[in-house]
């Protein structure tokens, strides 16, 4: 048989490489790039003085809960 119907390996090495490339890069295009957003801590707490005024709440609660 003649030569010329028959690729060398190093044309197909560089064929099959180039299509690799190609392939991978439409699929890193493709995957999804949503990047999780970070909220800062927060705390929440719930207490309750019954018959207490806002002055106590503030300066049993509040007061030492902002101190730390």
């Amino acid at each position: 048989m003649d030569r010329r119907y028959f690729y060398t390996p190093a044309v197909t090495a560089i064929v099959i490489s180039i299509v690799i490339v190609l392939v991978g890069s439409i699929a890193v295009l493709n995957l999804p790039s949503a990047v999780p957003r970070h909220h800062a801590p927060t705390v929440q707490i719930t207490g309750s003085f019954t018959g207490a005024d806002a002055q106590t709440v503030e300066q049993t609660v509040t007061t030492p809960i902002e101190r730390r």
